[in-house]
């Protein structure tokens, strides 16, 4: 069997109508022989003639989809008419749990009124969840009302406690089962949510359940479309695990080179040199490819800033060379400056030299002049000196003399004065 599951969000009603259509539901009315060709008048024989014809046609259809050997094949047939003789058509089959009404507008309310327990409501909620149950149409002659609705009930049985209502289709040329289960359990108002995980398990109950039971439907034991499915997942899962094998070996390898490189270039050519290849996209460096075959983009392996800091640091690496270097010369033009300025200042030293010396034999020249001035002049006073001794010599002698007589008139008796 086929089991699938679809999440509804909006007009659940519309979902129910769909359901529940007559049309639908009713098994389909096969006339037993065509009624009419227009434009022509069909006689007895005419009418077996294109009966048979189109029961060869269906077989023939039926034996291009068969899988198995032509003898298996024809052992199906004789089962089918076997099990077909005198067999009643499947009954309209209404499938309901928690549910008491009898009508669509009931069954409609019933939802509505369910999902008004909700506990957490938003605008994007699951109102309700699609089941479909197909069964192969080869095994449609062996399907019964009682096994429909049994295989329901069990599927019910796995699922949360919720509003279950479905129908049984027979407007294909197979039989199956849609079910509408509420999108919240039943008068809890707790969303019913279902992993991935939780679902395949709910499959393979379901298939070792009919494997169990109902041995007969040999066809929907495990169909070609699930068989399909299955393989597709498993290879999935299969390069899944694959990647993130060669993800984790390629990210070792890149955390490796990635402490030796001193740059964008030189990380990339050690990355080609280990074997693996570098892909760009529009011009722009993108990713690498794992030993030349699988795809990984550096931005997912987080190494697209991890680049774009190694190639700053190569521009800032060649900036600060390039400082250096002009650091260095100039101090080599420094170096030369200084020479020159040291070459400069000591000829001005030799200069500031002898223009001290020439100083100094200028003081020198004018102290030995004002030496022989000082000399003339304490000559001159010398003999100044010399002459007013003289002078004052003359004039004691004239005193001692008595020269001071004529100049001094005594009277008897009177004291005189000596002078001071």
């Amino acid at each position: 069997m086929i089991i699938k599951c679809v999440s509804r969000k909006s007009n659940v009603g519309q979902l129910i109508r769909y359901v529940l259509r007559d049309d639908k539901i009713a098994a389909p009315k096969q006339s037993k022989w065509p009624t009419h060709v227009a434009g022509i008048k069909l006689t007895k024989a005419d009418l077996h003639h294109l009966a048979a014809e189109k029961e060869d046609t269906s077989i023939l259809a039926e034996l291009k989809a068969f899988k198995g050997s032509f003898k298996e094949f024809i052992g199906s047939l004789i089962s089918k008419d076997a099990s077909s003789v005198n067999k009643p058509e499947l009954e309209s089959i209404i499938i309901k749990n928690n549910i008491r009404s009898r009508s669509i507008p009931g069954y409609i309310k019933e939802f509505e009124r369910n999902e008004s327990f909700r506990l957490h409501a938003r605008s994007n909620n699951v109102l309700a969840h699609h089941h479909v149950i197909s069964f192969n149409k080869l095994d449609s002659p062996n399907i019964t009302g009682k096994m429909l609705k049994d295989i329901a009930q069990k599927y019910m049985s796995l699922k949360e406690s919720s509003l279950f209502l479905g129908a049984v289709h027979h407007d294909k040329d197979h039989v199956h089962i849609h079910l509408i289960q509420s999108g919240v359990q039943y008068c809890t108002g707790i969303a019913n949510r279902e992993p991935k995980e939780k679902f395949l398990r709910t499959i393979d109950t379901m298939q070792r359940y009919q494997l169990e039971m109902y041995p007969q439907l040999s066809h929907s034991r495990v169909s070609e479309h699930a068989k399909s499915s299955n393989e597709k997942a498993s290879e999935k899962n299969i390069k899944t695990l694959e990647r993130c094998v060669d993800k984790n070996a390629l990210l070792g390898l890149l955390e490796a080179i990635h402490s030796k490189a001193s740059s964008t270039e030189h990380f990339l050519d050690m990355v080609t040199k280990a074997g693996h290849e570098v892909y760009y996209r529009n011009g722009k460096l993108q990713g690498i490819k794992y030993e030349g075959e699988r795809k990984f983009r550096f931005s997912t392996l987080g190494y697209k800033e991890k680049l774009q800091e190694l190639g700053k640091s190569k521009a800032d690496q060649e900036r600060a060379l390039q400082e250096i270097q002009e650091l260095r010369n100039g101090r080599v033009q420094e170096t030369h400056r200084r020479k020159e300025v040291e070459a400069i200042i000591q000829e001005s030293t030799v200069e500031i030299g002898h223009l001290q010396e020439l100083q100094d034999m200028r003081q020198a020249q004018g102290r030995d002049r004002s030496d022989d001035s000082g000399r003339e002049e304490t000559d001159a006073s010398k003999e100044v000196d010399s002459r007013d001794h003289v002078e004052d010599a003359e004039v004691e002698t004239d005193i001692t003399d008595g020269g001071m007589e004529d100049r001094l008139d005594f009277d008897d008796g009177e004291n005189v004065q000596p002078f001071d």
